[in-house]
């Protein structure tokens, strides 16, 4: 049976296994490698006295005093040999007699009597020697001086496992010690880190079923406070999206409502033979097309808003000339422009190109265009013309408009005077528009002055 760690317990098992796991390779490394290791820095340690010693060699009083410094400060003893001495000692050690052996402590060195091996007399290398019925282990470094004889320097390394026995029984020491910290240490890190998460699988929880209501507002500076901050914002802006699609959702099965019910009517009076006469029928059956049409005109708006509001959309951003598009804009609305006796007044004559994706621009400018026509007094000019950096559609127009208008850019949102003059519509154009010039980085602004309505819009 598979046993189900909580995130808890994994994360106070791993902290107190990486204290274990440090520990214990430091233990490894100081019984394999400490003594080869502190050897080796006593090696250096006597090249460094060895050459700092022969620069004093020829004045016997700081000689003097730097041997007994050394030997007092680093327990390195240092000693001198004439060729005489040397050579005699070297005799005397193959010859095993009482006599030979009292000479030996004579005229070598009266501090070391037992027997020297010969290889211990070579220069210019180390030498390690156990004194015998002892623990005792000397390092040796010997190097002949011309006019002088031999410098031998030497150190003892019982030291150095006496030292290392200490220093296993520290390691110890510190091994109970580190893990009981690191346990506590664990303990309090571990909660503090699953007491978040378990917050953030809270509200994520709540939003899951969407409720909104609970926030993390978890102030750590590091990836968990990130997360807090992101699923915080993911959740406002959730609440903010569904309001939106309710309020959308109501709105378009208000909208939808109407041309319904006018088609499902016609069609029971047809069906019953209400309508007697051709005309009649003819007259029914416009009423169904005119409100089949509208149906039609709103479904394609929400489901082109749908499109423009989805997160993976993806624009292909090329450059275009606005007065083209602006020329192929109006040619498809030229029959209501020859009905109201209108005039298009463009002063764009150079520096029209944008960079924009022109399948979503032609989409927005249609709108807008359109817009234009349909509210512009009869026999007037339509003005289409630059300030600055910014492009202006200027028409007149008359009626009354919301003290805001920027509820004008709300989803069904319409002017008085568009009821007032029945004018076709659903009110989901300029929502259309903003969204596509926002995608785009366009920024656009409407304005009302003196009966002048002014849409305009310019790079961000």
């Amino acid at each position: 049976m598979k046993v189900k760690l909580s995130l808890f317990r994994k994360i106070f098992i791993f902290s107190i296994f990486i204290v274990v796991f440090t520990i214990s390779v430091s233990y490894i490394m100081n019984v394999f490698f400490l003594d080869k290791f502190l050897i080796n820095r006593k090696k250096n340690a006597i090249l460094m006295i060895k050459e700092v010693a022969k620069q004093k060699l020829y004045d016997p009083v700081e000689f003097a005093t730097y041997v007994e410094n050394i030997r007092d400060n680093e327990g390195i003893d240092i000693s001198l040999m004439d060729e005489v001495r040397l050579n005699l000692a070297r005799n005397l050690q193959n010859m095993p007699s009482p006599v030979n052996q009292g000479m030996l402590n004579r005229y070598g060195n009266r501090n070391r009597p037992q027997r020297m091996p010969q290889q211990n007399w070579e220069t210019g290398r180390f030498h390690m020697m156990q004194l015998p019925n002892t623990n005792i282990t000397l390092l040796f470094y010997n190097e002949s001086i011309p006019d002088v004889g031999l410098m031998s320097l030497r150190t003892s390394l019982s030291v150095i496992r006496a030292h290392k026995t200490e220093i296993n029984l520290f390691n110890i020491i510190i091994t109970g010690i580190g893990i009981l910290v690191s346990m506590g240490i664990a303990r309090i890190f571990s909660k503090k880190i699953t007491k978040n998460i378990e917050k953030l699988n809270s509200v994520a929880r709540k939003i899951s079923v969407l409720d909104f209501t609970e926030k993390s507002r978890i102030s750590s500076d590091d990836e968990i406070g990130e997360l807090s901050r992101s699923i915080d914002i993911m959740s406002d802006n959730l609440a903010l999206s569904i309001e939106n699609l309710r309020t959308f959702a109501s709105d378009a099965s208000h909208e939808l409502k109407t041309p319904i019910t006018v088609i499902n009517t016609h069609a029971q009076g047809l069906i019953g033979g209400l309508a007697k006469t051709e005309a009649e029928r003819m007259k029914y059956y416009r009423a169904i097309a005119k409100k089949s049409k509208e149906m039609n005109d709103i479904i394609g708006n929400l489901l082109t808003i749908s499109r423009l509001s989805s997160p993976g959309i993806q624009l292909r951003t090329e450059r275009a000339d606005l007065l083209e598009l602006l020329k192929e804009s109006c040619e498809k609305y030229e029959n209501l422009e020859l009905e109201k006796d209108l005039v298009w007044d463009v002063r764009l004559t150079e520096n029209t190109e944008i960079s924009c994706d022109a399948r979503l621009f032609r989409i927005a400018l249609d709108n807008v265009v359109q817009n234009a026509l349909k509210y512009a007094v009869e026999e007037s000019a339509i003005r289409v013309y630059r300030d600055g950096e910014t492009f202006v559609f200027e028409n007149e127009t008359q009626g009354t408009f919301p003290e805001k208008l920027d509820k004008l850019w709300e989803p069904f949102a319409r002017g008085e005077n568009a009821g007032e003059k029945h004018e076709d519509g659903n009110g989901l154009g300029l929502s259309i528009v903003r969204k596509i010039f926002e995608l785009s980085g366009f920024s656009c602004d409407i304005a009302v002055r003196d009966n002048l309505f002014m849409f305009s819009f310019g790079k961000k």
